[in-house]
């Protein structure tokens, strides 16, 4: 099913409904390192989102081993830290998943009705 084109647009038949395209394609160098570097960062983010899910595992499997009778707030300061590598992990793989989008030259690039 396509869309009927804008008043005034009938005229012009090499033009999208929906305007040019939203960016010129990259050369393949900057591509692939957009999608090397992006792969990285959603490694790296997996790594440190598994360390943080198995320290908090620890951590509900056996609470007495990680509670200091010197500091008693300790506790806390070790759910803040796993609180943080999570936030940490979810941001790295999130800009890698973006770098990567970029790469493979996905962004905006839904159907215009081309």
């Amino acid at each position: 099913m396509s869309v009927p084109p804008p008043p005034g647009m009938e005229a012009a038949p090499n033009v999208s409904v929906y305007g040019p395209p939203l960016a010129a394609p990259m050369p393949p160098r900057r591509r692939n390192s957009l999608l090397v570097w992006g792969s990285i960062l959603r490694m790296v983010g997996a790594v440190i989102g598994g360390i943080a899910v198995i320290w908090l595992g620890l951590l509900v499997a056996s609470p007495t081993g990680l509670v200091d009778p010197l500091n008693p707030f300790g506790f806390f300061t070790v759910l803040g830290v796993i609180i943080v590598l999570g936030g940490l992990s979810a941001i790295l793989v999130g800009v890698g998943w973006a770098l990567q989008t970029w790469g493979v030259g996905l962004v905006l690039s839904f159907d215009r009705g081309e």
